[in-house]
């Protein structure tokens, strides 16, 4: 690790024993498709992206972000992912070119950035291992995993088409990094079961929320419906479980005492099938409002016109949920309470009754009674989603995650054999 300076370097303790020194990072992601470009349809990652990055310059260091995604034409970032979905010659076309990426990125990023950063941070990506040339040159190298990608991308998110190499190459980034960054428990106990994979250097860090961006009191709110309403914001795959959360609100409807309406912003894998779902419910435009794929700059605004937001995640491939849905932190900072499904993420961040509802996982007929307990809560709304805020800007910040990942990986490095 070259130090900052003769005194202080990103593993040195600083006052009183707390976080590290501040030091030079080189931030890498090799995906073609996470960008942090306003165009990109993954909203989600490029708000991942900007949250770690912003961060740690906020902690001081000197951040040098290589983001292949911002390096692409335009067209690659925006609506590629319908394209994957449809084909195996498709996904098999763009694991070649993920390769073939990766082989010119590696080496232009170690132009670009050698001897300038002590640590190298990497968003892991399918046959991307940009951090490798640095590892090898002894700069500490840090993998940030959001997901099996081998299983996510052919179950989940339909995406790859080789998949016993891409697991090879995952399992192989895995091994070689020296500190793994994952987003959840979980996710940390599928990893370290993985051959080879030291489940020693595996940090859990959740995912967290810009809460100056995400600010009730920085936006006007946009409304849609007069009404209690209820909003979702985020990419529509199967295990959202938003066809199902509408079939509940209709049923609801019918029965006469509960009147929820729904904002859906986002696009994705399920958006017809969402929509024709609401149409055969008999839905109409007085109880749901499709927005489509909303700018990120409109987000905050979108959420602040409702009154709860909506995070029902359901088990993913493989009879797990490991991911740390963005949505349930940026609610809860623009001062809403979240209906959620009791997951990992969820269940640190949300108690029923006072920030939020919960339900089982899966379970429609839990949810539709988190509906029903949610409704006849509507007028404590408010005062709940305050609590949410106040929650939010104390302990799921970005800032509080990368200190967490800082100290972490430090600790680590600090203890690896020479």
């Amino acid at each position: 690790m070259r130090p900052l300076s003769a005194s202080c370097s990103p593993g040195d303790l600083g006052a009183g024993g707390a976080t590290p020194c501040p030091g030079r990072l080189g931030y890498l992601s090799g995906a073609p498709r996470v960008s942090t470009r306003a165009e990109a349809e993954l909203g989600a990652c490029r708000a991942h992206v900007l949250g770690v990055i912003d961060a740690f310059r906020e902690m001081g260091w000197t951040v040098d972000p290589y983001v292949v995604g911002d390096r692409v034409p335009v067209s690659w970032i925006r609506g590629s992912g319908g394209m994957l979905a449809s084909s195996l010659s498709h996904r098999l076309g763009a694991d070649i070119a993920r390769f073939a990426l990766n082989q010119w990125h590696a080496r232009r990023a170690w132009r670009e950035l050698r001897g300038r950063c002590d640590w190298v941070y990497e968003r892991a990506g399918v046959f991307q291992a940009l951090g490798r040339p640095f590892s090898r040159a002894g700069i500490p190298w840090i993998v940030e995993s959001n997901a099996p990608l081998h299983l996510e991308g052919r179950h989940d998110r339909p995406s790859i088409g080789a998949q016993p190499l891409v697991r090879r190459w995952e399992l192989g980034v895995y091994r070689d990094a020296d500190a793994i960054v994952t987003v959840s428990a979980t996710l940390r106990d599928i990893l370290s079961g993985y051959p080879g994979v030291d489940a020693g250097k595996i940090l859990v860090v959740p995912n967290g929320v810009d809460t100056r961006r995400f600010d009730p009191e920085r936006v006007v709110p946009q409304r849609f419906f007069p009404g209690p309403t209820i909003g979702f914001v985020g990419t529509l795959f199967h295990w959202q479980w938003v066809e199902t959360l509408l079939s509940c609100v209709a049923e609801l409807r019918v029965e006469g005492a509960v009147r929820w309406s729904v904002v859906i912003a986002g696009q994705g894998p399920q958006y017809a099938a969402c929509r024709a779902a609401a149409e055969r419910l008999a839905l109409g435009p007085d109880a749901v409002r499709f927005l489509g794929q909303v700018p990120w700059s409109e987000v905050p605004a979108v959420i602040a016109g409702t009154e709860i937001g909506y995070s029902g995640q359901s088990v993913l491939h493989g009879g797990a949920m490991y991911n740390s849905p963005l949505k349930i932190y940026e609610y809860m900072a623009m001062g809403k309470p979240v209906l959620a499904s009791a997951f990992e993420d969820a269940q640190r961040s949300i108690t029923h009754g006072e920030t939020g509802f919960l339900f089982r996982g899966g379970d429609r007929n839990a949810l539709k009674q988190a509906l029903r307990e949610a409704w006849h809560a509507r007028d404590r709304l408010k005062s709940m989603g305050r609590r949410a805020r106040q929650r939010t800007v104390a302990e799921h910040g970005w800032e509080q995650r990368v200190r967490a990942i800082v100290t972490g990986v430090a600790d680590l490095l600090e203890r690896r054999p020479a």
